[in-house]
């Protein structure tokens, strides 16, 4: 069952447009969003949490339109989006108190319990809070709401290797635990890949590919070659990169006739992801 659809959805900027991207996301999935800075990451994003209305198209919440659903069906989506946006003048403590109070699904036991985890000092100001300490108190109230759906924009920003990995960890255990359906965005693709099922590659406002994790790597292929022609017309080559005076990086198909045993090269989704983004398509 999906628990999220996004059907034509549109928006424009002077400078940016989102391209009627269309895309689901199964109950129980972790789901990479990924792409360069400006790809349209964050507007999708934005426009799901309804911080931003699109120009036009649909999206849906258990196939309820996600503009209509009311505060319990809200409570059932959990948003970290860029910045934190609490009052910065309050202490953490009181913090606690104020969302305690205001959410009735927000687990306060579940949500000390991990403040403490993060070593969050309990009368420090927010305004105290260093970019890091910020981040993990972000990360500890999201973690506290008893919500199906996490919808997660660079969220291990500004923390460190360890904590990352420890985020990276409680993020594997609610989805396992809980079956918490993740859709989660970061610039550190060795990230997402160690702990997505499927990505999205967003590219100048399109998706481009849209897959399991598993089938990009059966189906994408990166070889080297030397002094490849792209004049000749070979079939299943997706994008090529000069990479030195006379190698090349391809990207292919599985079933390509260029591929042998000493020219493919281990690839991971950056390398695929970084290649469908910078790569040179043949003209055929």
């Amino acid at each position: 069952m999906n628990i999220l659809e996004v059907y034509n959805l549109c928006k424009s900027y002077k400078t940016f447009n989102l391209n009627s991207l269309n895309f689901s996301i199964s109950e129980g999935k972790i789901v990479g969003f990924v792409g360069e800075n400006g790809s349209g990451k964050s507007t999708t994003m934005k426009i799901i949490a309804g911080l931003v209305k699109a120009n036009s198209g649909e999206v849906k919440f258990y196939n309820k339109d996600i503009d209509k659903l009311n505060e319990i069906e809200k409570s059932e989506i959990a948003f970290i989006l860029d910045e934190l946006c609490f009052p910065e003048n309050y202490k953490i403590k009181e913090l606690v108190k104020i969302l305690c109070d205001i959410f009735d699904n927000l687990d306060k036991e579940k949500l000390l319990k991990q403040i403490n985890d993060f070593k969050l000092p309990l009368d420090k100001k927010i305004k105290e809070l260093s970019k890091g300490m910020k981040a993990k108190l972000n990360i500890s109230v999201m973690l506290a709401k008893k919500s199906k759906f996490l919808v997660l924009d660079e969220p291990t920003n500004g923390l460190d290797p360890f904590t990352r990995d420890e985020f990276l960890d409680i993020l594997l255990n609610e989805n396992l635990n809980n079956g918490t359906t993740i859709l989660i965005s970061s610039h550190i693709i060795s990230d997402l890949e160690r702990i997505c099922n499927e990505f999205i590659f967003i590219h100048n406002g399109s998706i481009i590919l849209n897959d399991s994790k598993e089938n990009i790597y059966n189906n994408y292929k990166v070889i080297k070659i030397k002094n490849f022609d792209s004049n000749n017309k070979f079939k299943g080559i997706y994008r090529y990169k000069k990479i030195s005076s006379d190698e090349y990086e391809l990207l292919v198909d599985k079933d390509c006739e260029l591929i042998n045993e000493e020219n493919i090269v281990n690839s991971n989704i950056e390398k695929i992801l970084v290649l469908f983004v910078r790569g040179n398509k043949l003209c055929y």
